[in-house]
């Protein structure tokens, strides 16, 4: 199967991540934080990795960036956590081969060139209730592709 890097500190994520990995066969590469850009680009290239789950603490997700510059095999990054405000500049320039892109809560600023050369998205999910709220932050030729996030309704338990 394809090889998934997952640098999750101590974060329960990790555990649905791994679990989920390992019934769809791919080959889970676990990894610490305090990996560097050249640390992290050894490892994507050295195990052909295709996609990497990283926390959003310790400036991890800037040192994948860094690293997924020279890692040809890397096609989908997925960043767990608090704390995501900003998308910045070229936030998935590397990922041209990317269709689906999960927006945290709390992203306030998304610069236009944040998804510059995503060609093959086709889909930006957004929290429930937070469909104007993207669509005054994000250029208007990604309207069309915006999906809200519906939560699933929790029935009462009748006594």
């Amino acid at each position: 199967g394809d090889r998934v890097m997952l640098i999750l500190k101590r974060h329960y994520q990790f555990w649905f991540a791994i679990l989920g990995l390992h019934k769809l066969g791919a080959v889970v590469i676990p990894a610490p934080n305090q990996l560097l850009e050249h640390d992290i680009e050894y490892r994507f290239n050295a195990a052909d990795v295709k996609a990497i789950v990283c926390t959003s603490d310790d400036g991890t997700p800037e040192q994948v960036d860094l690293a997924a510059k020279n890692a040809p095999s890397l096609q989908t990054k997925i960043i767990v956590g608090e704390g995501i405000v900003s998308m910045p500049q070229n936030t998935f320039a590397d990922y041209s081969a990317l269709t689906t892109v999960t927006l945290p809560v709390g992203v306030k600023t998304i610069e236009s060139t944040a998804f510059l050369d995503c060609t093959a998205l086709a889909t930006i999910y957004v929290p429930a209730k937070k469909t104007d709220y993207y669509k005054k932050r994000l250029p208007e030729e990604l309207h069309n592709k915006i999906v809200e996030l519906v939560p699933e309704k929790k029935s009462k338990a009748k006594k």
